[in-house]
Parts: structure tokens; C-alpha cells; sequence
């Protein structure tokens, strides 16, 4: 008899202490994939998309809920967008100068061409409103100066009509190329005071 009561509390002893370690598991489980997604956060805000999308799609391996799947979703965004934007405001500070500096009304055609493609992609940018990538596309395409180089300069004829020139005088000429020059470098300058 007394063997058979040994025997059964050695036999809840063991019971208990499998219990108590495995709750310890799991509370530890949720700890280190709660670590994770903060990290992943925080790779999120300092830019590293890349290790962010890879953490998260770990922790969905273990866990899903809208959270997470959220913070993917703009982790993705952020990625795509973030190429493009540097991009779009490393062309423009590229072409800054060339803008401010140029010697004829076609110098400037040229340079606003050549910024066609990187307005493309800007313009087909979607907005996401959890993202300050998405808050910085849309308050860059809301600027006055943003919508008036776009529509005129970038996709629009003002070019075309200004520099049919060649049959007026040299100081008519030069004012038109001043006039360009200036409205377009400046529209160029407050777009990169957006430049993150």
C-alpha cells in the first residue's frame, strides 16, 4: 500500500512539474515573439524593411492576428515606396543645378523629360495612411509648387509654348529663358525641402 501512495505521488510530482514547465514554455514562447515583433517594429522605423518583412513573416509562423498582419502589409509598402522615393528626390536634387543653370529654353525641355519616368512612378504611388512615407507622398503631391512643375513642366506644354523663340529678339529670348529657369528651379527646390 504504501508503494501504490509512493508511487502515485511520485507519478502527480512529475504530473505537476511537466505542467509547470510547460506553461513556463509557453509564457516564454510569448515573450520572445513579442520580442520579435518589436524589433521587427523597430527595424521598421529605422528603415530596415527588408529584416522587418522577415521577422514578421516568422512570427506569422507562430501567431497570426490583424496586427501582425498589418505591420507586414506596411512593411511591404514601405519597402516598394521608399525606392521610389528616394529616387524621385535623388533626381530632382540631381537636376536642381542643371535647372537653375540652364542656357536655353530646349536645356530646360530636355532636363524635364528626362524626369518623366521618375513622375510616373511618384504619381503611381499608393497612399497608405499608416505610413509616413505615404504622408510624405501625399503632402509632396498636394504642394502648389509639386502640381504646378507636374502639370505644366513635367507632363504639360509650357515648354513647347515658350521656347518657339527663335524668331524674337535676344533680350525677348533670354527673359523666356530666365523666366523658365526660374520658375522651374524653383518649383524643384520647395519639392526637395520634402526630402526626407
Amino acid at each position: 500500500m504504501r508503494l501504490k501512495r509512493k508511487s502515485i505521488k511520485i507519478t502527480l510530482i512529475i504530473i505537476a512539474i511537466l505542467l509547470f514547465l510547460s506553461l513556463l514554455t509557453v509564457l516564454w514562447g510569448k515573450s520572445y515573439l513579442n520580442h520579435v515583433y518589436q524589433d521587427a517594429v523597430d527595424d521598421l522605423s529605422k528603415g530596415n524593411y527588408e529584416v522587418a518583412i522577415e521577422k514578421l513573416k516568422w512570427i506569422q509562423q507562430f501567431k497570426t492576428n490583424e496586427l501582425i498582419e498589418e505591420k507586414l502589409e506596411l512593411a511591404i509598402y514601405e519597402e516598394v515606396t521608399h525606392v521610389v522615393v528616394d529616387d524621385f528626390f535623388e533626381q530632382l536634387s540631381q537636376a536642381y543645378p542643371k535647372l537653375a543653370g540652364a542656357s536655353s529654353v530646349k536645356e530646360v525641355v530636355l532636363i524635364c523629360e528626362s524626369l518623366q519616368p521618375i513622375f510616373f512612378e511618384f504619381e503611381a504611388l499608393e497612399l497608405n495612411g499608416d505610413s509616413q512615407l505615404s504622408d510624405l507622398v501625399a503632402s509632396v503631391k498636394r504642394d502648389t509648387m509639386y502640381q504646378l512643375f507636374k502639370d505644366d513642366y513635367i507632363f504639360g506644354d509650357q515648354l513647347d509654348s515658350i521656347s518657339n523663340t527663335s524668331g524674337l529678339s535676344s533680350v525677348v529670348q533670354d527673359l523666356a529663358v530666365y523666366t523658365v529657369t526660374e520658375i522651374t528651379s524653383g518649383c524643384v527646390e520647395s519639392i526637395l525641402k520634402y526630402k526626407p
